[in-house]
């Protein structure tokens, strides 16, 4: 994410993503953020859906220093 400008404090401040692609889990997006007078920052955001019981049962094996 690029920053583009500083905002004052007290200022609001607003946010907008749009999903620009979506493969399996990853999800590609497009995000600006914007104050009261201008746009402020740009860029893209990836993330990636995470099956939430098989991430926590990596963690446990991971603490009891099995892999």
């Amino acid at each position: 994410v690029k920053h583009l400008a500083a905002t004052p404090l007290g200022m609001s401040v607003t946010f907008h993503a749009e999903i620009l692609e979506v493969q399996d889990r990853r999800r590609l997006c497009r995000v600006e953020a914007f104050d009261e007078k201008e746009k402020i920052g740009e860029g893209v955001h990836e993330r990636f859906i995470v099956n939430v019981a098989r991430f926590a049962s990596r963690l446990q094996a991971k603490l009891a220093g099995s892999r």
